[in-house]
């Protein structure tokens, strides 16, 4: 070509095949950005499906523990009724049930495996979705919130309200209550229910836990709803893949 005086096409040739080995170079350069986009995805997807389901298992407790915390309340409320006199004491054994319902320390125990997981590995900064940055960084502090308000709960009711109940009615007496494989036979005590109810500091411990436990349960209440906004953002970021 250049002895014949055709510099013009010689580099019109040369300038072809290099842009074709750029574009070559480019195009699989592209390939291994996708490659590499859709395994952070994938591994995105599986971090945030083990979430979905630990956040699911969790929600189940959280319905349980709910139940046992209202069953405690409406307990306190009714006992408090017979310290004020508003409603009469039908019988005794529905005293018997309710001393049991409220001494009820369950506590709320989810599992954090999938969420720690997240956090520890430095893989929040995977997650694409803002919101979801977000609840993965609240959820903790959210789950905190309940558990604290139930250990406080809890701690007044073995250190406090079970002992002074146990001045007036053994508690052998009231765990059949909570169900017969608590039942551990009868007492050699003698109950004194006027004594139950002429006692100023039980009223007021039987007090603290109902109102612990409209606390408690409006912390539960918060939780479930940001649990349940947790999921309906996983669903919908589950449908983009």
């Amino acid at each position: 070509m250049l002895s014949e005086d055709r510099y013009s096409v010689y580099l019109i040739y040369a300038s072809g095949e290099i842009l074709l080995v750029v574009i070559g170079i480019l195009f699989a350069l592209q390939i291994d950005n996708w490659n590499e986009n859709r395994g952070i995805r994938n591994a995105e997807q599986l971090l945030l499906g083990n979430l979905k389901v630990e956040i699911q298992a969790n929600q189940e407790r959280l319905d349980d523990s709910m139940l046992y915390h209202s069953k405690s309340r409406e307990g306190a409320k009714r006992i408090l009724e017979f310290y004020n006199g508003v409603n009469p004491i039908e019988n005794y054994q529905e005293v018997d049930s309710l001393l049991a319902l409220i001494q009820w320390a369950w506590t709320y125990d989810p599992s954090m495996g999938a969420l720690n997981s997240i956090k520890m590995s430095g893989q929040l900064n995977s997650v694409q979705n803002a919101e979801l940055r977000a609840l993965i960084t609240t959820y903790e502090d959210r789950i905190n919130d309940a558990k604290e308000e139930g250990k406080l709960i809890q701690d007044l009711i073995v250190d406090k309200f079970i002992p002074d109940v146990n001045q007036y009615i053994s508690l052998n007496q009231r765990v059949k209550y909570l169900g017969e494989e608590y039942a551990i036979g009868s007492s050699s005590f003698s109950p004194d229910y006027d004594g139950l109810f002429k006692d100023r500091n039980l009223e007021g411990i039987i007090s603290y836990i109902y109102i612990w436990r409209i606390e408690e349960l409006k912390e539960e209440e918060q939780l479930k709803e940001m649990m349940e906004k947790f999921i309906a953002t996983l669903n919908k970021e589950s449908k983009k893949k």
